[in-house]
């Protein structure tokens, strides 16, 4: 899906700006969202907010420069392997069950990871907060 729509969007005309601007804005917005809670229920502090933006702003650039598109304009390494190994010929699309894989890994690492640091936290701050009220 994500190797497909930006060919099709792009040759279907002014719609895609408006797409591309409203999705932008989307994300942002739960970004933001996201982020204020992260911080507010003390997550994360505002420096790990900073340096976790900036390493993926980095990772970003680094990504769509090399990996998804050249400077010749020509599709990236992984655009044309994902073009090549896994879109179907026949319906032009990337099979759901690909995406699998990803979502299960993402759950796996990411929840895998919270508990830990959850766990982490409890016992550097002596258990929990009915024991700093003695």
């Amino acid at each position: 899906l994500g190797v497909i729509v930006p060919a099709t969007t792009a040759a279907s005309g002014g719609g895609s700006s408006i797409m591309s601007i409203t999705g932008g804005a989307l994300m942002v917005i739960y970004s933001a969202i996201a982020l204020r809670y992260r911080v507010r229920d003390h997550l994360h502090t505002l420096d790990q907010i900073i340096v976790g933006y900036g390493f993926g702003l980095f990772n970003a650039i680094v990504w769509l420069k090399f990996a998804v598109n050249n400077n010749d304009g020509a599709d990236g390494p992984v655009v044309s392997m994902v073009q090549k190994y896994l879109i179907s010929s026949e319906t032009n699309q990337f099979p759901l069950v690909g995406l699998l894989v990803p979502i299960l890994v993402g759950i796996l690492v990411v929840g895998s990871f919270e508990r830990r640091i959850g766990v982490w936290l409890k016992e550097r701050n002596g258990g929990g907060g009915e024991d700093k009220m003695k």
